[in-house]
C-alpha cells in the first residue's frame, strides 16, 4: 500500500507514534485502486462540493479507505455530515436514502453495481485541480475512468492508491532485481491467475510512483528494458 508506505517512511497517520522507516524501497506496483466518490442522483450532487453538510460515508470504518476519504475533505475543505459504519451498512443505507452516497474502493466494484441496480447513481469526478492538490497528500496517482465501467454512469477522474512490493534498502540488489525480472517474465500467467494484477501496466504505473524511492536491484532491471527512471525515484544510496 502505497499511502501505509509513505506513512511508515515519515512517521505519519497510523504510524505516527513509531520512528521513521526512510529505508523502504519499491520493488513493482502490482494493482491500482481506485476510490470512488458514489452518490444517488436524485440527489443533485454534481462535485465534492457539494457533498457539504450532506449525510456520507467516507468509507469502511477503520480503513485506508476512510483514512484517504477524510484526507481528501480536509484537503480541499468539504465537510459532510460523515457517518462512520461498514460498506453493507452504508450501502443500505444509501438505497433506503438515509446517506447521499459512500466511498468504495476497487473498479468495478460489486456493491457499486449493486446499488446501481435499483437507484440511478453518481460518481463524482474530481477537476484538474482538485486533483494536483489531492495527489500531493501522499503522492497518490491521478486516474480516468471510462463511462462503459458502470451502465449509464458518466466517465469520472479520480484518485489511485496503489498496491506494491515493498523491502528495505539493504535487500540484495540481485535478488531485488530477479524479483522484479520474474514478474515481468511472467506478466501474462499472473494476469490470468488475478485479472486486478496490473499485467502490461506494471512497469509504467511503477516508474511513475510519486511518494518512493525504487530499490537499486528494481532500477537496474527497468534501465535494463529500457525504462528511463525519474530522478525523484533513484534512493540517496544510488547518488
Amino acid at each position: 500500500d502505497i499511502k501505509l508506505a509513505w506513512e511508515a517512511m515519515r512517521a505519519k497517520g497510523v504510524f505516527q507514534k513509531d520512528p521513521p522507516a526512510p529505508d523502504l524501497r519499491l520493488l513493482l506496483t502490482t494493482m491500482t485502486n481506485g476510490y470512488q466518490f458514489v452518490v444517488r442522483k436524485d440527489s443533485g450532487i454534481k462535485t465534492i462540493y457539494d457533498l457539504e453538510g450532506k449525510d456520507f460515508n467516507p468509507g469502511l470504518l477503520g480503513g485506508t479507505t476512510e483514512t484517504v476519504a477524510m484526507d481528501i475533505f480536509n484537503t480541499l475543505g468539504v465537510k459532510p455530515k460523515l457517518r462512520h459504519m461498514n460498506n453493507n451498512d452504508a450501502v443500505e443505507a444509501v438505497k433506503n436514502g438515509t446517506l447521499v452516497g459512500w466511498v468504495q474502493t476497487v473498479v468495478p466494484a460489486a456493491l457499486v453495481m449493486d446499488v446501481a441496480s435499483v437507484k440511478k447513481i453518481h460518481i463524482i469526478s474530481f477537476s484538474d485541480k482538485d486533483m494536483e492538490k489531492i495527489t500531493k497528500i501522499v503522492g497518490f496517482r491521478c486516474d480516468k475512468y471510462p463511462a462503459v465501467i458502470y451502465s449509464g454512469v458518466e466517465a469520472f477522474q479520480t484518485v489511485d492508491n496503489e498496491w506494491a512490493d515493498f523491502t528495505m534498502k539493504d535487500f540484495p540488489e540481485e535478488l531485488a532485481y530477479k524479483w522484479v525480472k520474474t514478474i515481468y517474465e511472467h506478466k501474462a500467467e499472473l494476469k490470468q491467475m488475478n485479472t486486478g494484477f496490473l499485467g502490461d501496466r506494471f512497469v509504467e504505473v511503477t516508474t511513475s510512483a510519486q511518494a518512493c524511492y525504487l530499490h537499486p536491484g528494481a532500477i537496474k532491471f527497468y534501465r535494463e528494458i529500457g525504462i528511463k527512471i525519474p530522478e525523484r525515484m533513484i534512493p540517496p544510496e544510488m547518488k
